[in-house]
Formats: structure tokens, C-alpha cells, sequence
């Protein structure tokens, strides 16, 4: 394994964990990788496909990826160290198909013994084709009887879990792989799983025995900060397009809908920043054709929907703007996890705005009625919204991937988040909201529920009935509707969902923490300290503060201060038993 390390992949030595990973995989265990977006999770199956006996047998890793792009690059970097790699999909030659699956299925070609290709191999397939080709199933259980399916990796696992911000029903279907191969040994990996989706990902595989390799999910090289987002489109375009001029390098800009990236990528290109749209309405050859100028420098800025995301091979990308909240902060993670691959300093800026989350809510909801995934979804949702309103960026992360103990070593300082001095190191809190503006919020909600005209208030509704009230009068509309959002996130309030013919829609109800805070002082005076006053919010700094800020002397111009610390790949590892 050492010689394939360094002859084939051109590495002198494994990162620590790696080398424990790929001698369980090479020892017939499962094993399950989290680590981050760059941190060499394919080189613990694909050096193993070298080693052992594996070119005595031609033996055969099979590597379940969801995106045909991610394979096609994959196996077009193995094919360039003289590895023999294939993927089956639509756009895979017919002939070379015929010959990988002759290959698996250890079937003679027209070649002599001398120019028969006797290498192992490795097949990408997408789970998809996985669950619909007979001719795939056919290759492998060949393979298998034989003793030549030496193992079965899993990409970007996360997607097998309902827990997880990316969940694809197809992915279940890979439960049926232990059945056909029962002494295969499985190699899952993922960049972004909390300990609940690495749990359900393990029991849905019918992984045996699984050894877990946890990673610190921290990019100590991003600097992370959340902005206000501006409700006027013009003027948040004005100061995105501000924000990318003072950038000298590429980024991407990832918002809602397709729609959406046509017309910001429209603005901003009337503004002089040279950008363009990337959405799955665009066909393959549009899709592509704006990946390469991207990556060749011909555009600045990719303005995407998530489609833009799995695949991605550009490693100097320097900076990633949300401009609108996302779905989930495991999918923040990932998305913004764009920067700074390379490993130098870079930057992952959310525009936030309270009524995103109203937005988002029915969305992320299938049905009116909220069953075990439904809820899951909205809980991811909120602990996005949660990390913009809160306090250390870096911090919130970490606890959300459960690495709290690792906070006080981590956060703070230089190139760490926009809340945290980086004079003391230390983080600067939000001030409580006051409990008399609670409890007149809270009111609103109680009062929309009582009497025969009761009425369920959507966030929107609440926000201008609170404006009636003295306390709310005080507020501008923004501010009064990050309140609620807050409550909804302090556990105060909850969202009912009702689904009409054409659409979902979201509406605000007290939580029995709410009824309780409204019938007892104590209660409220708990309530409140726990939410942040929403001046805070609209008092925060925009793009456009942040372009101004960036751009005068001594700013940084896009490059952001010497990481003090460098990122580390250091983890720990641990069994997990049978699924039962």
C-alpha cells in the first residue's frame, strides 16, 4: 500500500487516519468515513483496489456515486495514473460498456493472454442505474461468485438518510447490496454527517460491525460571517456586485430558485461583474460549457442553484455567498465548504433575512401533515436560521457536527468568524430581547387563537399586528419579524402547516414553552434571555458595508490574514455494532 501511495497517487505518506481506514477496508471490515470536502476520503478505496491480491484476481471495486459529472472526473483522474476505472451511465460509449461488463463478469476478449487486460478495476455507477440495470446486477453477482468483488464503496452517504440535508429515496435501495454480497465488505464516506445521519446511514447500509472514522469538520481557512440581507433586489444586487468587485479571484453566489439565479446573475452582470447562471433547467451542454469558463477564469462568478455543488474540481476558490438562507446547515456546510480547498484563506458569507424562513418552511414540507421526515427537514431549516442569529459561527458549527469540546481550541481569533474580537478572542453576544416585547409577541399569537374569529397568523400576518402594539411600534417590519423568527427558534413558537390545491402554507401557534411563558413571569423572564434583542439584527452590517469596508485602505482586498492554525485531519475512530 505504501509503494501504490507514493508510485500511483504520488504521496509520500498517509494523512493519520487514513492509513487506518484503508487496513480495515483491506482487512474485510466495514468502515464508515466523515471528513471534510477535500481530506482524501476516495483514496481509502481506491488504493485498496491495488493492493492485496486484487491484480491476481482482477478484482473489482464497485463505487455507488450520485452524480454522473463526479464519476466521469474520477475515473478520468485514475485513468491518468494508469489505473483502470470505468463509469456506467448514459454517456459512457457503447463499446466500452460492453467491455467493463465482460470484465466484471471475468468473460475472455478477442486479445491474446499477452494484450488481455488483466488489471483490477474500479466501476462507478449512480445508484439509480444500480436499482434499474439487470445487465449491472448480472456483472457483479459474476463477479461475486467468482471472488472478485473485492468491495463496495459508497459516495456522499449522507443521502441515504432522512436525518441527513440531502436525502435521495434512491440511496435506499443500496440496502439490497448486503443481501446479494453478504461477505463484501462496504466502505461508506461523506463530508457532512452528525452522529444521528452516520447512526441511520450504518443501519440502512446493514453495515457489520461498522468502524467509524470521525474527522473535525472545521476548515480552519474559511472565515465565516453572516450579513443582512436587504429586502429591495436592486439594492442587494448593488451590493453583491460591490462585495465580488473587491474579490480578485473566482466565487460562487448560490441562491434559491432557478429563477432566481437568472435574474441575480442578470443584475449583476448590468453592474459590471462578469457572471453567470448555473441551474438543472440548463441543458448538460449549457451547464457545462459555464462550468469551464468558470474554471478557466473567463467568468468570475457562478450565480447557482445547488445543482452547482457535488463534482466541483476548483480548488482556488476563494470566496462563497448564500444569498438566501439554505435548507439545512449540514447542506451550508457542504455548499460553502467550496472555499478555500487549496487550503489557503478564504471566506463563506450568509445573507440572511427573517422572512427566509417563512419562505423556506412550506417547501421544505411534502405535506400538510408533519410525519418523522417532515419534521426532520423543518429542524434542519431551523438550525440554519439558528446559526445566522447566533452567536460564533465556527462554534455553531461545531456543536451542530458534535465537536463542542473542540470550541475553545478552535473558535476565536484571526480568519475565524465576523461575531468573535479578534483582539480578546472572544466571542461578543447579542443583548437579551426584553421580556415586555416577548410578552406582547407572544400575545399576538395567543390573541389570533382565541374567540370565534380565531385565525391563524402567518409570520408576515404577526409582524404588522405586533406594529399596534407600543412595544412593537418601536420596530421597524424587519425587526419584528426576526422576533418571531427567534421565538419559532427559542421553541416558543411552532408552525402548523395547511395544504391547499396549489400550495403550503405556514402558520405561527404558541409551543408549550410559549404557553407557558405567557401564563408565568418566571417563565418569560427565561424566554427572553434567551432571545436576541432584534435591533441586532437590523443594526447588522450588509454586503454593502462589507464591500466598503474590504475596499478602504489597509481592507484586504479578498485575501483574508494567515490562518494561525493549520487544518487538521486528525480524528478519532469507533465501532458500531450490527444494525439490528
Amino acid at each position: 500500500a505504501q509503494r501504490a501511495l507514493s508510485s500511483v497517487f504520488g504521496l509520500r505518506q498517509f494523512r493519520g487516519w487514513q492509513r487506518a481506514a484503508v487496513n480495515a477496508t483491506l482487512a474485510g471490515r466495514d468502515v464508515f468515513l466523515v471528513a471534510p470536502s477535500g481530506g482524501g476520503k476516495s483514496l481509502c478505496y481506491q488504493l485498496p483496489a491495488l493492493v492485496d491480491d486484487a491484480a491476481a484476481r482482477q478484482a473489482v471495486t464497485l463505487v455507488v456515486c450520485p452524480l454522473v459529472s463526479l464519476m466521469q472526473d474520477q475515473v478520468s483522474q485514475l485513468a491518468a495514473r494508469g489505473m483502470r476505472a470505468f463509469a456506467l451511465s448514459a454517456a459512457t460509449p457503447r463499446e466500452e460498456q460492453t467491455i467493463c461488463y465482460r470484465a466484471m463478469a471475468g468473460e475472455s476478449d478477442k486479445a491474446s493472454a499477452e494484450q488481455r487486460d488483466t488489471r483490477p478495476m474500479l466501476v462507478y455507477v449512480t445508484p439509480e442505474r444500480l436499482e434499474k440495470s439487470k445487465r449491472v446486477i448480472g456483472a457483479l453477482q459474476k463477479a461475486h461468485s467468482q471472488g472478485r468483488l473485492a468491495r463496495i464503496a459508497v459516495d456522499e452517504a449522507h443521502c441515504l438518510s432522512a436525518w441527513g440535508h440531502d436525502y435521495r429515496p434512491d440511496y435506499l435501495k443500496l440496502s439490497k447490496l448486503r443481501e446479494l454480497y453478504p461477505n463484501t465488505p462496504i466502505l461508506a464516506a461523506t463530508a457532512t454527517a452528525t452522529p444521528r445521519v452516520v447512526k441511520d446511514s450504518v443501519n440502512r447500509l446493514r453495515m457489520h460491525g461498522a468502524l467509524v472514522f470521525r474527522h473535525s469538520i472545521d476548515r480552519r481557512e474559511i472565515a465565516y460571517a453572516v450579513v443582512r440581507k436587504q429586502a429591495d433586489a436592486d439594492e442587494f444586487a448593488s451590493g453583491l456586485s460591490a462585495f465580488i468587485k473587491t474579490q480578485a479571484s473566482a466565487g460562487i453566489v448560490y441562491a434559491c430558485s432557478q429563477a432566481e439565479t437568472e435574474g441575480l446573475a442578470g443584475k449583476l452582470q448590468s453592474r459590471g461583474v462578469v457572471a453567470e447562471a448555473y441551474h438543472g433547467g440548463m441543458s448538460e451542454h449549457e451547464r457545462n460549457a459555464a462550468y469551464m469558463r468558470w474554471v478557466t477564469h473567463k467568468t468570475q462568478c457562478v450565480v447557482a442553484t445547488v445543482a452547482f455543488g457535488l463534482g466541483i474540481n476548483k480548488a482556488d476558490v476563494r470566496w462563497v455567498v448564500h444569498a438566501t438562507l439554505s435548507k439545512a446547515l449540514l447542506a451550508y456546510y457542504q455548499e460553502s465548504g467550496r472555499a478555500g480547498r487549496d487550503g489557503k484563506p478564504a471566506r463563506a458569507i450568509l445573507c440572511y433575512r427573517p422572512s427566509d424562513v417563512a419562505r423556506w418552511s412550506p417547501l421544505v414540507m411534502s405535506s400538510g401533515q408533519i410525519d418523522e421526515e417532515c419534521a426532520s427537514a423543518l429542524e434542519n431549516l431551523y438550525s440554519c436560521a439558528r446559526y445566522a442569529r447566533g452567536g460564533c459561527r465556527r462554534a455553531a458549527l461545531l456543536r451542530h457536527f458534535n465537536e463542542a469540546d473542540a470550541i475553545g481550541r478552535l473558535c476565536g481569533g484571526e480568519n475565524c468568524c465576523d461575531v468573535c474580537d479578534k483582539g480578546t478572542h472572544k466571542c461578543a453576544a447579542a443583548p437579551a430581547c426584553d421580556s415586555s416585547l416577548v410578552a406582547d409577541a407572544l400575545a399576538v399569537i395567543a390573541e389570533a387563537a382565541q374567540g370565534e374569529k380565531a385565525r391563524p397568523l402567518t409570520i408576515n400576518m404577526a409582524a404588522d399586528r405586533l406594529g399596534r402594539k407600543a412595544t412593537g411600534k418601536q420596530l421597524s417590519k424587519p425587526a419584528r419579524e426576526c422576533l418571531f423568527v427567534d421565538l419559532l427558534l427559542a421553541g416558543a413558537l411552532r408552525e402548523t402547516f395547511s395544504a391547499t390545491s396549489f400550495s403550503i402554507n405556514a402558520y405561527l401557534g404558541l409551543s408549550r414553552a410559549g404557553g407557558a411563558a405567557v401564563r408565568e413571569h418566571a417563565e418569560l423572564a427565561a424566554l427572553a434571555r434567551r432571545v436576541p434583542c432584534p435591533s441586532s439584527f437590523v443594526a447588522s452590517p450588509t454586503l454593502t458595508d462589507l464591500a466598503a469596508v474590504t475596499s478602504k485602505p489597509g481592507g484586504s482586498n479578498g485575501a483574508q490574514p494567515a490562518c494561525k492554525k493549520q487544518r487538521t485531519l486528525g480524528g478519532t475512530v469507533e465501532a458500531v455494532p450490527p444494525p439490528r
